[in-house]
């Protein structure tokens, strides 16, 4: 397959909810040759896989809580994406109250690339290690 021919392939095999969810919460997906901008993503294959693995109501959390986090303005890579379902499955009973981990991720700061990752206790602080 060349092309569209394999852009076809795949998006015909991806659950057309992971296109209508990412259109609600503002994620546009990109082709996969193209580099993704800011809110764009080209995991496809890790969203349908987290719909299909964890249902719709996760799959909204990991997207609101990714899509709604002010400082997130790089891409949604594969990574983040996972990071965050792992986060939101291991820490549910902060994600229930779903103000409280909102609230939480935003003072976080940037998740990007540069910074550096959050620490994350089971009694459920999120915060960043201090660098001194």
């Amino acid at each position: 397959m060349k092309g569209s021919q394999a852009m076809q392939g795949w998006q015909s095999v991806v659950d057309s909810r992971v296109y209508c969810i990412c259109e609600e919460y503002g994620v546009t997906i990109v082709d996969g040759r193209s580099y993704p901008g800011i809110r764009e993503t080209r995991a496809v294959v890790t969203l349908d896989r987290i719909l299909a693995a964890k249902g719709e109501d996760h799959f909204r959390l990991v997207l609101s809580t990714v899509a709604e986090t002010e400082n997130n303005q790089g891409y949604i890579d594969n990574h983040l994406l996972l990071a965050v379902s792992d986060l939101v499955e291991t820490y549910r009973a902060i994600v229930e109250p779903r103000s409280l981990w909102m609230a939480r991720m935003l003072r976080q700061g940037s998740y990007g690339r540069m910074s550096p990752a959050p620490t994350v206790r089971p009694d459920g602080h999120v915060g960043r290690e201090s660098s001194a």
